[in-house]
């Protein structure tokens, strides 16, 4: 996004209504989608909800006991121990997870979320804010992050990735509306 178009005085409210609009879209599309089969089969669910959870993602005609063949492997090879890197890169399921959170990491830094924190600081200082306030106030925000990004492994356990991404997601859709009333 050029800053000419999305980051000067007249335009800046376009990025949050443009992030509000595609959260929008995000929560709809997720109120439709199920639990991940894999987190389901490893809450131990039954088998019946897994499969068809898998159908869902997969299509009929999907082999359905590799599939849970490898959901039982990834199972017994992280119960066992504490694992290395060497041995998550050795182990084919595992090595496609983690190349996956390497890409959705990445991915993320290209998100308009991300896009709209680079415009961020002059922003509020376009607001009245000075220099030194402005980094008061992202220090501020980012403790105040710093709880739940420790917490929320053990959220995504209790509670699951599904009504936690949904919460979030509504939150997205909230704070916006907030901010422009």
């Amino acid at each position: 996004m050029q800053p000419n178009i999305f980051g000067n005085d007249d335009n800046w409210h376009y990025i949050p209504v443009l992030i509000c609009i595609l959260t929008i879209i995000s929560y709809l599309f997720g109120l439709w989608l199920p639990e991940s089969p894999k987190y389901l089969y490893f809450k131990n669910r039954p088998k019946a909800d897994v499969v068809k959870v898998i159908k869902t993602y997969q299509g009929n005609n999907i082999d359905i006991n590799h599939v849970l063949e490898g959901y039982e492997k990834e199972r017994q090879f992280t119960n066992h121990h504490n694992l290395t890197l060497k041995e998550v890169w050795q182990n084919q399921i595992l090595r496609k997870s983690l190349i996956m959170l390497i890409l959705v990491q990445f991915a993320s830094k290209a998100s308009i979320s991300s896009i709209l924190e680079y415009y961020e600081t002059s922003l509020l200082i376009s607001f009245g804010f000075t220099q030194s306030s402005v980094l008061y106030l992202i220090n501020i925000v980012t403790i105040l992050n710093l709880p739940l990004m420790f917490l929320s492994p053990f959220l995504l356990e209790k509670v699951g990735r599904r009504p936690l991404i949904l919460i979030a997601s509504f939150g997205y859709i909230i704070l916006p509306i907030i901010g422009f009333v």
